[in-house]
């Protein structure tokens, strides 16, 4: 049996909690699907890294600058929506500071170490986060599987055309149903 991760993209306050400076409902919507998805991956034994998108304060980097700033440490935006079934204790927290969860971070480390093949990537937003990660994550010899029901975007029609585009190319789609049933079989 493959060894695999559960990877949850920022699921962060201000993309999350209806206070947050980029918040959807879209986003908050997933919540529960997530949560299902992460019960099954602890009773199945699944590695859980939780990504968090984070801004130094003050620190903001050069290519950003015509961004509102989001996610900065020290608001409370980057943090993890609470909503969410986070256990400090055995979850990994990886951060970012660009869209892929894999630039300049510890994540291709944590993967390996762990002798993990396939990701099954959940969180936000299914154009910009959850893509360049999925890119990254098939460049780097990994299988992404992305939950459909439980990534989004602020704009539906992006989030089909990008999912679409994933599942051709560089990885595959499925829902939270057969991600179920495959981490109750061992399957992914």
């Amino acid at each position: 049996m493959t060894k695999k991760a559960l990877i949850i993209v920022d699921m962060l306050k201000d993309f999350c909690d209806e206070n947050g400076k980029a918040y959807h409902e879209s986003y908050k919507k997933i919540i529960p699907n997530i949560n299902e998805i992460i019960k099954s991956a602890r009773k199945n034994n699944c590695l859980i890294i939780f990504i968090r998108h984070s801004y130094r304060e003050n620190k903001f980097d050069k290519s950003l600058i015509n961004f509102e700033p989001i996610c900065v440490q020290n608001t409370g935006g980057d943090e993890i929506v609470e909503d969410l079934d986070f256990n400090f204790k055995s979850d990994y927290t990886v951060f970012k500071r660009r869209y892929s969860a894999f630039f300049s971070t510890d994540l291709d480390l944590i993967l390996r170490e762990n002798n993990i093949k396939e990701l099954l990537i959940t969180g936000v937003k299914t154009n910009n986060c959850i893509r360049a990660t999925v890119h990254d994550a098939y460049y780097l010899d990994y299988t992404p599987y992305v939950i459909e029901d439980c990534v989004s975007s602020k704009d539906q029609l992006s989030h089909e055309i990008n999912l679409k585009d994933i599942d051709k190319y560089f990885g595959h789609v499925i829902n939270k149903e057969k991600a179920l049933e495959f981490l109750e079989r061992g399957e992914i």
